[in-house]
């Protein structure tokens, strides 16, 4: 038993062959190796050489579509062409590997024998079989046709020409006859591909360029007998398909919300519009080819459409597919192009010529190109769901059958949150979708979470209500868990519980250890990598805030740590609010596990209502449960938290700055900013009581005086004809102007701030 050779290096082109094994032979029918070297020298005048010269195109590495792409920029590099086998089938007419290379990557095509060389011209291709056909510009010399006897009897040899040790060899084997049957009832014999067959005296009997030979002697014959089609018939094809993928397959622009600044955060520097690719559907509706989480998807605005034709169309947002990296909209208007997908079993154009459009979105261009290809096999993936593999490149090529109806197309798969957290999944050509795409009503397949949101809502977030300490080696094994969170590696500590939280009506107690989630569905348990905030390592700079210039503190995070931004609260959200987990913890030396709902966080700093005051320059926000587990404060006890102030205002000049409290207005306590926005209008003092960290210090700020400018006009014009007053009675009007600047005048200014030390453990903000 022996393995056989590849006859053409496809350079992984034709994957997923299966390598035949030989048909045991009696002693008597067996060949020997002097009769396999006469069919070698009876078939060589008949193989040759074709010679690809290829070339960049606008700075592009060439690509195929019948072959992996990567290899071929090292044939330019090297300056030397791109070779692979073929044969002559009559006096102009060579049979080679369709490798699908776009012609704008071919400077030139030719044939070569020896030293012999003739330029070729591609003039069609074979239906079923992966096989091109060149027609000579003159005869090549030395070279001699194939003749074939399709009625010719076993034993059958196999013919490859392929490249050892940097010579063109030709070897002779026995040809595999191993009969199969798949779960379908599909039968066929194994073979190798790309496959010359002749008898035992080299007469040619067949080809075989699939893996897959017909039962019986469907395989004989000549190549020429081939169903064929030109390359005028394949011109009008592409001209087509490039017709209709220009209607259907369009550019399509998200637009999104810049997310709010935040203090000690970087700010994203990406372009707020991303140019995508989607599909016309029917019912109006556009598939969008991008996979968006719901961090990214929740900062959504706007869809346009952009037709081959007419003025851009606008779309609304209908909803993120779970499963797939894709978004439906509805368009607001009607677009003409809907795709019209197959409904054909895919495993029935295995090897059948099909038309490819390549298309891609960069930046605001749509770039295409047209050729054809074939599904060369298929393979097992998600869910058990059979894909259709090609050979080349696969993220932006569509497959359309000779109907001109879609077959595949490219699609990311989205991975579940254990799987791929934060990440995108390769894009590969799949047909999943098309058992409901057509279909009217595509809500089943919407992920409810992955939406876009508000301005206000944009840092919702699920929660646990509790905070962890990481692991290290050394705490872990003190803990005793060094084998159930791989040395310290994953899992927490809960170091603090949130009253009235999931985790407190579940139970969970401090110093436990959080070691990993478990969800129904999905593939993998979710490691615990618990999250530590700058300052839980650090001090934060307390000490130092009288000297920090106020437009620093852009760049200051704030001391507490954010609930939004932990791996467990992005793990959590993904997985969806509703989704029921198992939370797996570490207590006195044993496992215990606690149900729990993913629940949306009570509002917290990033949520939390806010107000900006534009003549004293401040902006403040609610207090919320994490702020006042910070600071030592009950949550009902008030007050609201400084979060800007803006460089040079009033109420930078006061002294105030980001991350205090303000607990009382003018001696009333401050209990949310809607308050304070009522206790501070129309107030020319204000008396502050302000906390920073565990101290409280009274603060003066002096705001504007609102004065009718109107009526303060019609004044000034009438002191303008000071001349024409005939008594004294008429000052009346400048007397009062006078009164109202020496009211300004009498205004106390601001007294020192006086700093008064409070008990830690309990602030009082009377006192």
């Amino acid at each position: 038993m022996k393995q056989w050779m590849w006859v053409l290096l496809l350079i992984g082109a034709m994957t997923g062959a299966v390598l035949a094994q030989d048909v045991d032979t009696s002693d008597e029918d067996a060949i020997t190796d002097v009769e396999q070297l006469a069919i070698a020298e009876a078939v060589q005048p008949s193989l040759v050489i074709v010679e690809y010269t290829l070339k960049y195109d606008k700075g592009e590495d060439p690509v195929a579509y019948g072959a992996s792409s990567g290899y071929f920029s090292r044939f330019i590099i090297q300056e030397r062409p791109f070779e692979v086998p073929g044969c002559l089938l009559d006096d102009s007419t060579v049979m080679t590997a369709d490798l699908v290379i776009h012609p704008r990557f071919i400077e030139s095509i030719h044939v070569r024998m020896g030293d012999a060389r003739v330029e070729a011209t591609p003039t069609s291709c074979a239906m079923d079989q992966a096989a091109m056909f060149l027609t000579l510009d003159g005869p090549l010399e030395g070279a001699s046709p194939l003749t074939f006897a399709p009625e010719a009897e076993g034993p059958y040899q196999g013919v490859i020409y392929t490249m050892e040790d940097g010579e063109w060899t030709i070897s002779v084997a026995s040809v595999t006859e191993a009969a199969s049957l798949t779960e379908e009832g599909v039968a066929f014999d194994k073979a190798q591909e790309n496959l010359l067959i002749t008898d035992a005296e080299g007469n040619a009997v067949g080809i075989s360029m699939s893996d897959r030979m017909p039962i019986g002697d469907g395989w004989q014959g000549s190549p020429l007998e081939w169903e064929q089609i030109s390359e005028t018939d394949l011109q009008t094809h592409r001209d087509a398909i490039a017709t209709l993928s220009e209607q259907s397959i369009v550019r399509v622009q998200l637009s999104f919300r810049s997310p709010r600044k935040r203090a000690g955060f970087r700010q994203n520097s990406g372009n707020t519009k991303l140019n995508v690719t989607g599909i016309l559907l029917e019912n109006q509706r556009v598939l969008i080819l991008q996979d968006m989480r719901w961090y990214q998807t929740r900062y959504l605005e706007g869809i346009k459409v952009f037709p081959a034709e007419g003025d851009p169309v606008e779309a609304t947002f209908e909803g993120s597919l779970t499963d797939y990296g894709a978004i439906v909209a509805k368009l607001d208007s009607e677009v003409d192009g809907a795709l019209h997908l197959s409904d054909a079993d895919i495993r029935d154009v295995r090897m059948k010529l099909l038309m490819l459009a390549d298309v891609d979105i960069r930046d605001d261009n749509r770039v295409a190109y047209f050729a054809h290809s074939r599904v060369v096999g298929y393979y097992r993936a998600w869910q058990n769901h059979l894909y259709p593999h090609i050979p080349g490149d696969e993220e932006t090529v569509y497959l359309f059958n000779t109907d001109h109806e879609l077959v595949a197309f490219p699609i990311a798969r989205r991975m579940k949150t254990s799987v791929s957290m934060g990440s995108q999944s390769p894009r590969s050509v799949g047909t999943d979708l098309l058992a409901f795409l057509n279909d009217e009503d595509l809500t089943d397949h919407f992920n409810p979470n992955n939406i876009p949101l508000s301005e206000d809502d944009e840092n919702r977030v699920a929660w646990m209500g509790l905070k962890l300490q990481a692991l290290d080696e050394d705490l872990a094994r003190d803990y005793q868990v060094s084998e159930l969170t791989q040395d310290g590696q994953t899992g927490g500590i809960v170091s603090f519980v949130y009253p009235d939280s999931p985790a407190a009506l579940a139970g969970v107690e401090e110093d436990w250890i959080l070691l990993r989630i478990h969800v129904d569905g999905e593939p993998r348990p979710l490691e615990i990598d618990a999250f530590e905030w700058v300052f839980e390592r650090q001090d934060f700079p307390w000490e130092q805030f009288d000297v920090i210039p106020t437009e620093q503190f852009e760049q200051l995070p704030s001391p507490w740590a954010p609930v939004d931004v932990s791996d467990l609260i992005f793990q959590l959200t993904d997985l969806g609010y509703g989704t029921i987990y198992e939370a797996e913890f570490f207590v006195d030396g044993e496992i215990v596990t606690k149900e729990f709902e993913v629940v949306e966080s009570p509002v917290h700093y990033e949520t939390a209502t806010r107000y900006e005051n534009e003549d004293a320059g401040l902006t403040v926000r609610d207090m919320t449960f994490e702020v006042a587990e910070h600071l030592r404060r009950e949550l009902d006890e008030g007050g609201v938290v400084i979060s800007k102030v803006e460089p040079g205002s009033k109420a930078s000049v006061a002294g105030l700055k980001p991350y205090e409290v303000i607990l009382e207005v003018n001696g009333q306590t401050v209990t949310s900013v809607e308050q304070f926005e009522e206790l501070i209008a129309d107030q020319p003092m204000l008396d502050l009581n302000v906390l920073r960290r565990h101290l409280t210090r009274p603060v003066k700020l002096r705001m504007p005086v609102e004065i009718d400018e109107g009526e303060a006009v019609d004044e000034l014009e009438d002191l303008d004809n000071l001349e024409d007053l005939e008594d004294m009675e008429d000052l009346e009007d400048l007397d009062e102007v006078d009164d109202v600047v020496e009211d300004l005048d009498d205004v106390p200014a601001p007294e020192a701030p006086v700093t008064e030390e409070v008990d830690e453990e309990e602030v009082d903000p009377a006192e």
